[in-house]
């Protein structure tokens, strides 16, 4: 099974091959529906099929804390700001606590244009975000820039 180390090995290259995007194992936490599905279409255009969903950050990090668990952890998190129950911002603050979450890079998917939340957000360890509405190109470029970034 591929992980995340081996698709940065692909990126080295210079260039990602769709087998790279294939292999990731990706969590979209969205409490409406619609936006995991614009997700997961764009995901599934790059070929991804490991993708699970949750509805708010509690369901979230439930998901990921199992994956672990299950030795099947996530390669990245495409993650709603607002939602009940636990904020994005409260997710991702709990995962970058847990030594075994810390290392998954989120991208926040949010409508909030404040510079000061996304600067937050950012602080907090988060690897990108995608401001609502968005272009279903923008999912494979935050996914390109998060690989380079972190390989």
């Amino acid at each position: 099974m591929a992980n995340f180390a081996n698709v940065l090995k692909l990126q080295g290259l210079g260039y990602l091959m769709s087998d790279a995007f294939k292999n990731l194992r990706i969590v979209i936490v969205d409490d409406f529906e619609m936006i995991r599905l614009t997700i997961r279409t764009a995901l599934q255009k790059l070929e991804v099929t490991n993708i699970e969903e949750a509805t708010d950050g509690a369901d979230g990090l439930h998901r990921l804390r199992a994956r672990v668990s299950q030795g099947n952890p996530v390669d990245l998190v495409f993650c709603d700001w607002n939602m009940p129950n636990m904020t994005g911002i409260q997710l991702l603050a709990e995962c970058k606590k847990d030594p075994s979450l810390a290392g998954i890079p989120f991208v926040m998917v949010t409508s909030e244009t404040d510079k000061g939340n996304v600067l937050d957000a950012l602080r907090l360890g988060a690897a990108d975000y995608i401001v609502k509405p968005f272009a279903v190109e923008s999912i494979e470029k935050k996914i390109r820039k998060i690989l380079k970034l972190t390989g």
